[in-house]
């Protein structure tokens, strides 16, 4: 039997599958504030066995990175494989003009979805906001935005009075009553915008979401779309069974 663990280590949590022979056995998603000595041990008991393979996609810093690897290695004994971006991954296509610098996360959100004849959009909705255009198994670009929280924090930050929270009282969001939710409905706003007038100008067909925060979106996003949180664990399995 081939056990392999895959790790999604974003900027604010992680999620982890173990695959026994290319099947999911079992799921987890931790929290972290940046401490993987402590994300790492609060991985639950069904992550104990010793795997044939370590493989992973971290957004955090190279520091961190490593040492992510290091704990994993003291903990398991192998060594973490990473996700590095390509000019293609079988009919993908990267549509950056330096493919390496393309963000592995976005990298597997597009092998996720594979070659389709037809126009997708995939968007991210965690500490940052992404969105990608895949037409045809050809990336065409994408925007990165601040999330939902980033957004708030810099008016925190910049703005007297202003404090961070999401949780918008109407059901499509709209003209806020408090300040509180004028931020929150306005943050919703700017992405339901950016969203419709990609959808609407690039003729998109399916939009997906995921992240952490896909859901809150997804709440008050009025156009056809999907959640799809295990999106890039799914990207991740893909990479590395080629």
């Amino acid at each position: 039997m081939s056990l392999t663990y895959f790790f999604d280590i974003g900027n604010t949590r992680g999620k982890f599958w173990k695959c026994a022979n290319g099947e999911v056995e079992a799921k987890a998603e931790v929290v972290h504030a940046g401490a993987m000595s402590e994300l790492v041990s609060s991985i639950p008991p069904a992550f104990t066995e010793t795997p044939d393979k370590i493989c992973g996609v971290m957004v955090l810093d190279k520091e961190t990175t490593c040492a992510f690897a290091n704990i994993c290695k003291a903990r398991w004994g192998r060594p973490v494989e990473f996700v590095k971006s390509t000019p293609t991954f079988g009919d993908i296509k990267n549509g950056y003009e330096v493919p390496e610098l393309l963000g592995a996360d976005r990298w597997l959100g597009l092998i996720a979805v594979g070659k389709v004849d037809d126009k997708v959009c995939i968007v991210s909705v965690g500490t940052a906001f992404t969105l990608d255009v895949l037409e045809n198994g050809v990336h065409q670009g994408g925007y990165i935005l601040p999330g939902l929280r980033v957004m708030a924090d810099a008016l925190h930050l910049s703005t007297a009075g202003v404090r961070p929270q999401f949780q918008p009282t109407k059901s499509r969001g709209g003209l806020g009553r408090s300040t509180a939710e004028a931020v929150a409905n306005g943050a919703l706003a700017a992405y339901q915008g950016l969203i419709s007038g990609v959808v609407a100008e690039y003729g998109i067909s399916r939009t997906i979401l995921t992240g952490g925060d896909a859901e809150k979106l997804s709440a008050h996003l009025a156009l056809p779309h999907t959640v799809r949180s295990d999106l890039l664990l799914t990207g991740l399995q893909r990479y590395f069974s080629r």
